[in-house]
């Protein structure tokens, strides 16, 4: 199944707006949406983990998912080999779009310990930490 999922669910820097989003050239915005899971912050990035909370963010439909989630893998230090010793790991999620439809998406998760990291409240890295539109 994982390699059918064309949908990609981010949530912080890859986000419009914020300084990583040219990495998603040739991807489809395909609405804002959110999934389970509570959001950490790590610094200047966002880290997903697992709970009983709402994760805001963007769903995009990837045209060339392997050699984008390729790509991101390296960005997100993902190493699909070991993924024990990554930073983040790159998981399927269910995500609720806002028209009502849940689809897979592919999703980064935080692998490192977080405790003494404070927790993003609400779930939304752009309330959190407003875009850059001048960047």
């Amino acid at each position: 199944m994982d390699g059918d999922v064309a949908y990609l669910f981010v949530y912080g820097g890859l986000m419009r707006g914020f300084d990583l989003h040219g990495h998603l050239a040739g991807c489809t915005f395909a609405g804002d949406a959110w999934l389970q899971g509570i959001l950490m912050s790590v610094g200047r990035y966002p880290g997903l983990i697992d709970g009983d909370g709402r994760v805001q963010g963007e769903l995009y439909m990837m045209s060339d998912p392997p050699a984008l989630l390729e790509a991101l893998d390296e960005l997100e230090d993902f190493d699909p080999l070991h993924p024990e010793t990554s930073v983040y790991v790159r998981v399927v999620r269910d995500v609720h779009v806002h028209d009502g439809t849940i689809v897979p998406a592919w999703a980064y998760t935080y692998n490192r310990e977080v405790s003494g990291l404070a927790i993003v409240t609400g779930g939304d890295w752009r309330r959190a930490r407003p875009a850059q539109e001048d960047r």
